[in-house]
């Protein structure tokens, strides 16, 4: 009695909560928000910090995205291509020994997997990222810069709302974590040198506004 009551009620939910928004097909639309990233230096030699020190900053970022969607019933599936561009950088001084990181460009290969109630989408994502990013190690009069293109994993969630007959409004977080890079770097003293790895963690909380075809 009591599961035929219960699936009363989910039956009563979902019809009360129809996909009443067809969410199937091309879109396009622009993004904005604000990106923090998190840079992990490691010592690997125990030379300078004798571990891992991390810089956090945080800055605001603008792109675009297009993607595809596909719809069964209230179940969407959908495959995305983001840009976000955003000059984020970060200085560090430690004890003379000067530290930069910087975040130039964000792209991302996401799927997105969601459920259509009424107007809204509220979804999960997850995919593959490409950071443009460079990390500079000084040590005077020793200097080393490092990175460019770095890949990583992209995941995430949010929703989305119809507020016209093409035009939908987002919200949205999503976090990357970039694979770590090891540089060895020159002393002092002459004739040494030293490995680091650094590896960076970027949260992204945004909106965007998406054009329906």
């Amino acid at each position: 009695m009591r599961g035929k009551w219960l699936l009363g009620c989910l039956l009563a939910l979902t019809g009360a909560h129809s996909f009443a928004g067809d969410w199937s097909g091309l879109y396009a639309g622009v993004n904005g928000g604000v990106t923090t990233m998190a840079s992990d230096w490691y010592d690997q030699d125990d030379y300078w910090n004798r571990g891992t020190f991390r810089a956090h900053s945080s800055g605001q970022s603008l792109g675009g995205q297009v993607g595809l969607n596909f719809q069964s019933g209230a179940t969407v599936l959908g495959l995305e291509v983001d840009y976000r561009s955003g000059h984020i950088e970060k200085f560090s001084d430690l004890n003379g020994l000067e530290l930069k990181d910087e975040l130039k460009s964000l792209i991302t290969l996401r799927t997105r997997f969601g459920l259509a109630i009424d107007e809204g989408l509220l979804y999960g994502t997850l995919g593959a990222a490409r950071a443009y990013s460079w990390h500079t190690w000084q040590d005077l009069p020793n200097r080393s810069k490092f990175g460019n293109y770095k890949i990583g994993v992209v995941y995430g969630f949010g929703y989305e709302r119809k507020i016209g007959a093409r035009l939908s409004l987002r919200g949205e977080y999503v976090a990357t974590r970039i694979l770590s890079v090891t540089r060895r770097v020159d002393g002092p003293p002459a004739g040494l040198s030293y490995d680091y790895e650094v590896s960076n963690t970027l949260s992204h909380i945004g909106v965007g506004l998406n054009y329906h075809f």
